[in-house]
């Protein structure tokens, strides 16, 4: 309902467990109070990077998250503190031992192995500015050792934004953002490529290595009250997918939203 890009629907270097289509079974608990929330899941991951398979061969391959969040208030305007931490292990690929095999054309899938792992960190942070603005921060990192494996293909990421509602132009369910992302890949993930390795979104036989910038803003409009909501968005992304032989590109998107509300 809000940003569109991979990198602000969350910590974009965080794997997270899913199958093509975003979902998994897991195990998931939690523990809330008013201002401290501690959450911890084990789910299962894809048979294959970006599979839509999940493997049940859950003592090899499976996949933990760690979160705590700490809701507090700074002159009675609300800020939330979230620290993620993840750890998964499934048949993956190696970066560094692609390249060692096959150094002219490395290919990640010949070197998956259950025991190959990935783990990460992430932080975000939310502040109400005023009664109708918001601001955020996210920082995540992983050790980029082993292929991506479900998610998108980040090793480490910042980005910061804002929200405001349309309360000052009397448009009081309408909302604006704008944000700024910055994402990286680990030296080893970044070799990979340039060699000319494939992931399952990067990967067209050579890289010109730059981290890529996304600029994006949205405003999103209420056609009907709480029901109907109409967007568009403009991104502005430098060196997409990493290159710097890319770009700049500019994306315009419509989207038509539908909230269910009780």
């Amino acid at each position: 309902t809000q940003f569109m890009s991979w990198a602000l629907m969350g910590n974009g270097a965080w794997d997270y467990p899913a199958n093509t289509r975003g979902y998994t079974d897991a195990l998931a608990i939690e523990y809330i109070t008013p201002k401290n929330e501690l959450r911890y899941s084990l789910a299962l991951v894809p048979t294959e990077a970006n599979g839509n398979t999940l493997d049940y061969k859950i003592a090899k391959a499976h996949s933990h998250t760690l979160e705590y969040t700490y809701n507090y208030s700074v002159n009675a305007k609300a800020g939330t503190v979230r620290i993620l931490a993840f750890y998964t292990i499934a048949k993956m690929g190696n970066y560094n031992q692609s390249i060692k095999l096959n150094p002219a054309a490395p290919d990640i899938t010949a070197t998956r192995k259950y025991s190959n792992n990935k783990y990460g960190l992430g932080i975000n942070l939310e502040q109400s500015l005023s009664k109708n603005i918001g601001a955020f921060l996210k920082a995540s990192w992983n050790d980029g050792n082993n292929e991506t494996w479900a998610f998108t293909e980040i090793d480490h990421t910042v980005s910061i934004g804002t929200v405001a509602k349309g309360t000052k132009w009397k448009r009081v369910e309408d909302e604006v953002g704008l944000a700024y992302v910055i994402s990286g890949l680990s030296t080893p993930h970044k070799n990979y490529l340039e060699a000319g390795g494939k992931g399952f979104l990067l990967g067209d036989g050579a890289l010109n290595y730059g981290p890529e910038q996304l600029a994006e803003l949205y405003y999103s409009a209420a056609l009907i009250k709480k029901s109907l909501f109409l967007s568009g968005t403009y991104q502005f992304i430098l060196h997409p997918g990493y290159n710097k032989d890319r770009g700049p590109v500019n994306v315009f998107s419509v989207r038509e939203i539908g909230r269910a509300h009780v």
